[in-house]
């Protein structure tokens, strides 16, 4: 499937940036897009239970193939975070959803097209009032429908540039979440309903130590990969090692209060869904050097 600008959508009509969809040789619209894919993947864009919430969070490696999205789609989230995420990437895909916000700022002069979006048509998502830009990025919501509420934070990691004590410039990627952390709590927004998720960027694992000092670091919030099976499965692919290895390490996180932390079920999908392309590089299903996490809360 490929995508156009100014093509009429053969359903409504509407001029616009469109996908062309082979088996029938013509284009579709985004909001027709949409329409199509709940019809052709026999999904419901929310889960049948009202007591449960599903929280998808991915980092898709930039958009660029309308599978990632179609992908995605097949876990059925409620709330779906999306880091590396472009504007246009945003705009493309908003229609299928009520709730949404994409979120980049151009601290540093970067001028990076990527950024982190959310969507849901169950929650109503806002930003909050004490908002610090400076957290790159930790990025506070209230999500909240009629009979729930709770504090999500979205979270795609911008390292700091420090100096070591040998004058060697490094990168830190676990002092701006530490930091938002204690900043969003002497603010009192964080309480017994908050939820962290999304890419950390941390690599952290038992044996390079990182995993154990940041479940240590963000007590009392727990770690939701709490099972055996998931604590140590990895996320994130970053190449070979200098043995000539496959790199795995754990990106993705969702921690959240102890009275959240309670309520869910988490999942990793599992390491037999990596593929090796023409060039060694190992992708999740071929689409990503992450893979999803998902978090379901039993309310």
């Amino acid at each position: 499937m490929k995508n156009d600008k100014n093509k009429e959508c053969y359903v409504c009509g509407n001029k616009e940036f469109a996908f062309f969809i082979e088996e029938t040789g013509e284009y579709l619209c985004t909001e027709c897009l949409g329409e199509k894919i709940a019809d052709d993947l026999n999904i419901q864009m929310s889960k049948p239970d009202d007591k449960t919430l599903r929280i998808v969070s991915w980092n898709w490696q930039y958009y660029q193939n309308i599978n990632k999205y179609l992908e995605i789609l097949k876990f059925n989230p409620q709330v779906l975070i999306v880091q590396e995420c472009t504007k246009n990437d945003f705009d493309y895909i908003k229609t299928m959803w009520k709730y949404k916000n994409w979120y980049n700022d151009d601290l540093n002069n970067e001028e990076s097209q990527l950024g982190v979006a959310i969507f849901s048509n169950d929650y109503k998502i806002e930003f909050t009032e004490i908002f610090n830009r400076k957290f790159r990025y930790v990025i506070p919501y209230y999500l909240s429908n009629e009979n729930y509420k709770f504090n999500l934070f979205s979270v795609w990691i911008k390292p700091y540039e420090l100096v070591s004590k040998s004058c060697k410039p490094y990168k830190n990627y676990e002092k701006p979440l530490y930091e938002a952390i204690e900043y969003y709590q002497k603010n009192k927004m964080i309480d017994e309903y908050s939820i962290f998720i999304g890419d950390f960027n941390t690599f952290a694992k038992d044996d390079n130590g990182r995993l154990k000092v940041m479940e240590e670091q963000l007590s009392p919030f727990v770690n939701c990969a709490k099972d055996p099976q998931f604590r140590q499965r990895h996320t994130y692919y970053h190449g070979k090692d200098e043995s000539g290895n496959d790199n795995f390490g754990i990106d993705d996180f969702c921690f959240a209060s102890a009275q959240m932390g309670k309520l869910v079920e988490f999942n990793i999908p599992g390491s037999d869904e990596w593929e090796t392309n023409e060039n060694g590089v190992k992708k999740w299903k071929g689409l990503s050097d992450h893979c999803p996490i998902i978090a379901d809360f039993d309310f």
